[in-house]
């Protein structure tokens, strides 16, 4: 996959399935997960936004979600460069290797995640450190 490629889809699945956050300038930002605004994150929180961005993305509720549905939230004209990328991300995080993605999947991955961004283990993550994970991930 090109570099290009995976920084597209990266930036789109950083909020997870939130097509809202990769339209705004910049791409998703810590308000995606700050549900009481108050500037941070918790595990919660991050987990809230993720569970409802879940919901979103299975168009067929059948509890799991796949590559296309993903695509499908996704402006049409950059399906195609992305869609290796979903399916690259989808892997990353489907641990029975089913190709498809169910909640507790994404919960599982969420917390991992949350470590890693909450580098002062203070179990918030700011707005500095939800910056330097996306900066991080798109290789600055």
């Amino acid at each position: 996959m090109s570099l290009k490629k995976t920084i597209l889809c990266t930036l789109f699945l950083t909020a997870l399935f939130s097509p809202a956050a990769s339209a705004r300038p910049g791409g998703p930002s810590i308000k995606d997960w700050d549900m009481n605004r108050d500037g941070k994150a918790s595990l919660l929180e991050m987990q809230t936004a993720l569970r409802n961005q879940f919901k979103k993305a299975d168009s067929n509720t059948d509890r799991f979600v796949t590559a296309e549905e993903i695509l499908g939230l996704m402006p049409f004209f950059v399906r195609d460069r992305a869609r290796d990328g979903v399916k690259e991300y989808i892997r990353g995080q489907d641990s029975n290797g089913d190709g498809k993605l169910t909640l507790d999947e994404v919960m599982a991955w969420s917390k991992k995640r949350f470590a890693e961004i909450d580098r002062n283990k203070d179990s918030y993550i700011s707005k500095d450190e939800f910056q330097q994970a996306q900066q991080q991930r798109r290789g600055k």
